[in-house]
């Protein structure tokens, strides 16, 4: 029969000795937003986790890292012209109207991708977090 006060004290130092230490690679979206014309315009960025590998030590997240730069690359590159090629067919829109830029909402700027070492996954993430206010 077991004693669930001796399982319990046994947890308990468990839970107080150091965990671990893991390194997680993060692969993370970036867009700067409009917040609003308030003193000329203010923008916030949104960092959303995309994806998150756990690494046992620092060497082996470095070196991780490093080979998810080249995915990081591509897909910054694939959102650079994704995004260029939005404002052409926003500018051609607004041509065919005789219309001027400025009669658009302000848009949101192209997504970058960058590779982050961090301690908890998803530490950098403000993307469900409400939306800054202007003070």
């Amino acid at each position: 029969m077991t004693n669930t006060y001796i399982q319990a004290a046994f947890h308990s130092a468990c839970d107080e000795a150091k965990a671990p230490e893991s390194h997680y690679v993060s692969l993370y979206s970036s867009q700067q937003r409009y917040g609003g014309p308030e003193e000329g315009g203010w923008w916030h960025s949104v960092n959303c986790c995309e994806a998150s590998q756990e690494y046992q030590t620092r060497e082996q997240a470095e070196a991780a890292r490093e080979q998810c730069k080249a995915v990081a690359a591509k897909l910054e590159e694939a959102s650079k012209r994704s995004y260029g090629d939005e404002m052409l067919r926003s500018m051609d829109w607004l041509d065919a109207r005789g219309m001027e830029a400025s009669d658009l909402p302000e848009p949101d700027g192209p997504v970058t991708y960058d590779i982050r070492i961090e301690s908890t996954p998803g530490q950098s993430d403000n993307s469900r977090a409400p939306m800054p206010h202007y003070e």
